[in-house]
């Protein structure tokens, strides 16, 4: 079955543009020009990846993100803004929200083309792709293949960059993963793309919201994170 792919950009022309290369490379591609019948649109088809435009007239690609990121199904779909924003703090921004990617226009059809390919090999869902069995660190449970998180008989809903960094430190307990590192695993950036910070960011809202367990995440200084249950 062909991968499915939302266009979400108001600009015609460039939608156009984009649907052409992708259905010329077999994608199945569904077009949206506002952002009123984009949820509508990802409810009804729930697409492999999505090109989200920011500046969109109603509703902004940003709140789409938002809205998306609250549904269980939308979580692991990959999102890649296309933008004229080309500020380094929009582009944090849009990674913090919850982007796999940002593609600043103009840009090169064949380009993005290739970017979705890769993406799309590289962020299959979790419950698709991983033949990871379930782990266990003190009051923490992940289960992989049902991209949960529960901790003490609670499920804690995790945006799909917070499970992969979780997944990650989990799954080489005591090993310490350097921000460079997780920059590379989750985000696929070098840390000259993107800051170190993003990681952080992401690092302080996954304790917060595993509460009682937050202290198994362990900060080493100049370095950068790892799991662990021990003192």
């Amino acid at each position: 079955m062909n991968k499915k792919v939302i266009i979400i950009e108001d600009q015609k022309d460039i939608n156009d543009a984009v649907k052409e290369a992708l259905v010329k490379d077999g994608f199945a591609v569904t077009q949206v020009f506002d952002g009123i019948n984009a949820m509508q649109a990802i409810l009804a088809q729930k697409p492999d990846l999505i090109l989200l435009d920011i500046m969109l007239p109603n509703v902004s690609g940003i709140e789409i993100i938002k809205n998306l990121k609250k549904l269980d199904f939308a979580k692991t779909i990959p999102v890649v803004f296309m933008t004229a924003k080309s500020d380094e703090i929009d582009q944090v921004v849009g990674y913090e929200l919850g982007a796999i990617d940002y593609v600043i226009k103009p840009f090169s059809m064949r380009i993005l083309t290739q970017k979705v390919k890769a993406l799309l090999d590289v962020f299959e869902s979790p419950k698709a792709t991983s033949d990871e069995k379930e782990i266990q660190i003190g009051n923490i449970y992940i289960n992989p293949e049902e991209f949960r998180v529960i901790v003490d008989d609670e499920e804690i809903p995790m945006t799909l960059k917070e499970f992969k960094l979780l997944q990650i430190l989990a799954s080489q307990r005591n090993k310490v993963f350097t921000r460079e590192e997780l920059l590379a695993k989750v985000w696929h950036v070098e840390s000259a793309l993107l800051e170190t910070r993003t990681v952080d960011t992401h690092i302080k809202k996954i304790r917060q919201k595993l509460k009682s367990a937050a202290h198994y995440i362990k900060t080493i200084h100049g370095l950068g994170y790892k799991l662990s249950d021990q003192n």
